[in-house]
């Protein structure tokens, strides 16, 4: 029986881990797991335990330092050491991006055997020492690179990766999210913001885009932020019928999708900092609900054509596609059909857990 291990921080939460579960029930392979035994999580500021699950899966939580920042985080060298040992994998899956030091204590010491990557970084940074010779030997025993967008997969090939790259999006739970059937709008139509209220995530150019539109809206704005107050200040209120929800827990979040009509996503791109994947707007499609996202980092690999696409740092291009979708029947349910579509062709777990099938079969063909 082969023996895959995978190195995931975010293994911490069983929600995580659902395409391992799928992998081990769809192979023979006995799936192994490493994961810090805890892991802190800034933007909710909250402390994650590793969760407990009833599946096949082989855990081994590690012990693990300065875990609330994934390239600077390491394991307990000697522990993990003897976990990869006792386990003996043919393949190592690493779920980090490879100028990480967990990713060099991972494949340190296993040249013999394959080795996978699964990156998110999608800006070319400067890499300082010694992390950049950390980037250079995960690179040099790695034997294939996937993405969670494909800015990452070019990044790397620029470093100095040769061998095969591929996109695999991160994914959603076929059972965690219900299906809007009714696709008719109110008469105040309900608009969705989810995530941190901060200047990157452009909730200021969604306010003055609502501010300008000829008709009333209801804004459900769901997360935390230092933007909160601002939006309270600067909201229309003649236009715009504000509801703010500070935090809504992961079971509750597909109740919160079928009380959307629309859910918009205008994130902008800094110098540090641009969008690298965007999980909500997978999770609006599962629940039929037309997505708008600005043109920032991978928000356009997400949609496809099953949105609108905007410019970012644009509330006038805000404001014509909101306008575009509430005005045009015909357009809306197009969109929604194509963003169910789109979701179940990549982003539920199951096909994230066959395009890793696939991938490891690929790579342990001589």
């Amino acid at each position: 029986m082969m023996k895959i291990l995978f190195v995931k921080h975010d293994g911490v939460l069983k929600s995580n881990r659902r395409y391992l579960e799928i992998l081990s029930e769809r192979t023979d392979w006995e799936i192994h797991l490493i994961s810090p035994e805890y892991w802190y999580e800034p933007s909710f500021r909250k402390k994650f335990y590793f969760e407990s699950s009833d599946d096949s899966i082989i855990k081994h939580p590690v012990k693990s330092f300065f875990a609330r920042h994934p390239i600077f985080f390491k394991y307990n060298s000697k522990q993990l050491t003897n976990e990869i040992k006792e386990i003996n994998p043919e393949v190592v899956f690493i779920s980090n991006d490879p100028y990480a030091i967990s990713a060099y204590q991972a494949i340190k010491g296993l040249r013999d055997k394959k080795i996978i990557i699964y990156g998110i970084q999608n800006i070319k940074k400067y890499i300082p020492f010694p992390f950049s010779s950390i980037y250079r030997h995960n690179l040099k025993y790695c034997d294939y690179f996937l993405g969670c967008n494909t800015a990452t997969l070019k990044i790397n090939q620029d470093w100095g990766f040769k061998g095969p790259v591929d996109y695999l999006p991160i994914g959603i739970d076929r059972e965690h999210f219900k299906k809007k059937t009714n696709y008719s709008l109110p008469d105040i139509p309900r608009i969705g913001f989810v995530g941190r209220v901060e200047e990157i995530k452009g909730i200021k150019y969604l306010i003055r885009a609502l501010n300008i539109l000829e008709f009333k809206v209801k804004l459900t704005v769901i997360g935390e932020g230092s933007q909160l107050n601002w939006i309270k200040e600067n909201v229309n209120k003649n236009k715009i019928e504000l509801i703010i929800k500070s935090f809504v827990s992961h079971n509750k979040m597909p109740e919160e999708y079928l009380n959307l009509d629309l859910l918009i996503v205008p994130s902008i791109t800094i110098w540090r900092w641009k969008e690298q994947f965007g999980r909500v707007l997978v999770e609006a499609m599962a629940s039929g609900v037309p997505v708008i996202g600005s043109d920032s980092g991978a928000i356009p690999d997400v949609l496809g054509d099953a949105g609108i696409i905007v410019k970012e740092r644009n509330a006038e291009d805000i404001n014509r596609a909101i306008k575009l979708i509430v005005n045009d029947e015909d357009l809306r349910i197009k969109l929604i059909k194509k963003g169910f579509m789109r979701v179940e062709k990549y982003f539920f777990w199951e096909s994230v857990a066959d395009k890793v099938i696939n991938v490891i079969e690929k790579t342990m063909k001589p």
